[in-house]
């Protein structure tokens, strides 16, 4: 967030004052356009009609003409500047410089205050277990500079604290699987839609049983595409066919390969017209070897008639 200076006496300047009410408002509104977007009080042409909609005014063009006149702006090649824009505020390196000092200060004072809890956890810890095995003491002590067990539990909590501190990862698996899907994909998404498709994507794969961790992104991957080659690949498709994708491929003889055992995905159109037939040559075989055999224990059978005509049925009486 960028912060802007104004004058408590604004509205008593006499500039202001003869820029008159939509003036006031357009100078108001290129405060704001300058100090969010830290273009050192630099405004573009085109951006006239961006103020004239952020003061919610409609003679833009006169209001800006009514203050370079009055001398709250001056002209530009690009367009106009505020004057004395960089006098009050800072320029576009300060406020960076700024900015990222308070994010490496917040950042500090966050591990600051995650080691102070775990500091203040370990004492806890240490203190009930000193009451609770605590015993009473021979005067004077015989080994005073022995360690006692708070003494021991103590240094040990804090040791596992500061371990727990120091072993934060830097990078996280969903950050390792987005990274994956964009090496495998050649692409990642460029608007915040999509990025928040794919964030959502990730966690659906993360909560999967067992999660999907980057190592398993290109295999899940190329899955896909022998599968689905001519459709996009993103975390929510993987998501939604990851049964499908981690399982293992079904063998099936293929014609014309031999004994091989291949993925169906591999078949093409004349592959599974082969498979068709032979299937059902070895259907009709079988149904051949059952009728000989059946023959031959029960004796030659007439066959089985084929048209109505060719059956004998009983003369139909007439009714009487």
């Amino acid at each position: 967030m960028s912060w802007v200076k104004l004058d408590d006496q604004f509205l008593n300047n006499p500039k202001v004052v003869r820029a008159g009410k939509d003036g006031r408002l357009l100078y108001l509104a290129s405060l704001l356009y300058c100090g969010g977007q830290l273009t050192d009080g630099n405004i573009p042409r085109e951006a006239l009609n961006l103020l004239a909609g952020m003061a919610d005014i409609d003679n833009g063009k006169a209001c800006g003409k009514r203050l370079l006149e009055v001398g709250l702006w001056e002209e530009t090649p690009e367009g106009y500047c505020i004057h004395d824009y960089l006098k009050y505020n800072p320029t576009r390196e300060e406020a960076l410089a700024l900015r990222e000092a308070r994010a490496e200060a917040g950042s500090r004072g966050g591990l600051a205050s995650v080691a102070s809890k775990a500091q203040a956890k370990a004492q806890a810890i240490a203190s009930a277990n000193g009451k609770q095995n605590s015993t009473p003491s021979p005067s004077p002590s015989p080994s005073p500079s022995s360690p006692t067990p708070f003494n021991y539990v103590a240094a040990n909590a804090a040791e596992a604290a500061s371990a727990e501190v120091s072993a934060k990862p830097e990078v996280r698996e969903d950050q390792r699987i987005w990274a994956s899907l964009r090496d495998a994909t050649g692409s990642e998404p460029q608007t915040d839609l999509g990025r928040g498709s794919w964030n959502k994507g990730i966690k659906s794969l993360r909560k999967a049983v067992p999660p999907v961790l980057a190592s398993e992104i290109p295999e899940l991957i190329g899955a896909y595409r022998n599968r689905w080659p001519d459709i996009e690949i993103t975390p929510t498709a993987l998501a939604k066919h990851l049964h499908i994708l981690r399982a293992p491929p079904t063998p099936i003889p293929k014609q014309n390969h031999g004994n091989r055992p291949v993925d169906r995905s591999e078949l093409n159109d004349d592959d599974w017209t082969a498979e068709y037939v032979a299937k059902a040559e070895t259907s009709e075989r079988a149904l051949r070897a059952r009728t000989a055999e059946r023959s031959r224990v029960n004796g030659p059978t007439e066959p089985i008639p084929r048209k109505v005509e060719d059956v004998d049925l009983p003369p139909v009486r007439a009714p009487v």
